[in-house]
């Protein structure tokens, strides 16, 4: 599955439009903020470009505010995001799933 297909298959989960794309509206997420392992805060603020990622995090995170990312979170995440899930050569390009894959916990700001 590619990551467009993954995206729309969990809107669907959730009842939530993805025609043509993911409604802010729909995203109950307004940030997520990664601690790396050495103690470091990465912000991530939600934008137009990060919907189907913050799509994943409301998923997963729907109860707890902080979250443990543990190998079978970042299992789920691989899959999830398919074909984006390695980095890019381009660094920064994306920095969610950068922030994601050197982080240990990640806090949901929820809207």
């Amino acid at each position: 599955m590619t990551y467009r297909n993954n995206v729309s298959r969990l809107a669907a989960k959730l009842n939530l439009s993805n025609d043509p794309g993911l409604r802010e509206e729909d995203i109950r997420i307004a940030e997520l903020v990664f601690t790396t392992h050495d103690g470091t805060e990465i912000p991530i603020p939600g934008t137009d470009m990060n919907r189907g990622g913050r799509l994943f995090f409301q998923y997963f995170c729907a109860g707890p505010e902080r979250l443990v990312i543990n190998e079978a979170f970042l299992v789920s995440a691989k899959t999830y995001f398919a074909e984006l899930w390695e980095p890019d050569p381009v660094p920064g390009k994306r920095k969610l799933l950068d922030a994601l894959r050197a982080s240990k916990f990640v806090r949901v700001i929820w809207k």
